[in-house]
Formats: structure tokens, sequence, C-alpha cells
């Protein structure tokens, strides 16, 4: 169907099944834009291992699923949280991180203050459009939400 559109591309991350590392995905869309983009594709642009890991990861799909529902769940407690945490404006997510941005507090002492207590997260202020006191969570498992959660809330 989607052939039937000239001017739609629609592109497709492996990322939101917990395979962001492998930097994998694809891209479907009329003849004459595909056709384009493979003149600017580099030869040989994905990698043994990730085409190795990938061609294990389809055939156990049902585990791929399983982990995608488990972070859209844990991503909607992780929301529905740091909501409810005066000083933070939480920007919607679908994707398997959360960004937020700080209202009065600075950002740098919120993010070493979690460094130190051994929580790893994103700074994004210097990132372009971006607020300056803006930081970016991963959707970890319970365990590691709940350990932000806290140390988060301890620090604010």
């Amino acid at each position: 169907r989607v052939q039937d559109f000239e001017q739609l591309l629609v592109m497709r991350t492996v990322s939101k099944l917990g395979l962001a590392g492998l930097r994998l995905g694809f891209v479907v869309g009329h003849k004459n834009l595909t056709g384009q983009l493979e003149k600017v594709r580099l030869p040989y642009n994905i990698n043994v291992f990730t085409q190795l890991t990938a061609r294990f990861a389809f055939k156990h799909i049902d585990v791929l699923d399983s982990q995608a529902a488990i972070i859209c769940e844990q991503r909607e407690r992780l929301l529905k949280s740091l909501s409810s945490f005066d000083g933070l404006n939480v920007f919607p997510s679908e994707a398997n991180f959360i960004l937020f941005s700080l209202r009065s507090d600075s950002a740098e002492r919120v993010f070493d203050a979690l460094k130190q207590a051994g929580v790893l997260i994103k700074k994004m202020g210097k990132v372009q459009g971006l607020p300056a006191e803006c930081l970016r969570v991963t959707v970890g498992s319970d365990s590691e939400n709940k350990l932000f959660l806290e140390k988060i809330h301890s620090i604010l």
C-alpha cells in the first residue's frame, strides 16, 4: 500500500524492542524515493555482527515483543511518578527514554548528585532546541527505575 504514495517514506527501528545498540532500521516507500536513497547509501552499511544479531533476534520475536511490552509498562510508571514531582516538567514519550526539565533547580547539580549516587542519566541541555535544564533517563527495569526515582526524589 505504501507504493501508492509517491511522497511517503516509512522508517522503522528495532530500538523500541530493546536493541537500540544495533543501530538497525529500515525504510519502505515508493520505488522512486527508495531508489534515490539507494544512491547515497554506503555499501555494506550493516555490519556482520548486526546482521547475525538481528537474524537471531527475529527468530525470537516473542521475547522482543515481551520486552517491548515491559518497557512500555515501565515507561508509563516512570512518567506518572516523575510527573508527580514538584519542580519537574516531564515531556510526553513514546520512546525508551523520558526527557524532563527542572523548573528551578540546576540540571548540572541533579545530574552530578545522581551520578554520585550511582545512577547515570544524560544531560541534554546542549542539544539544539532543548531548554538548558533538560535531562534524559532511559527506561530500565523495575528495580532500576525505582532506584532512580528514590534517588532523584531525595535530591529534589
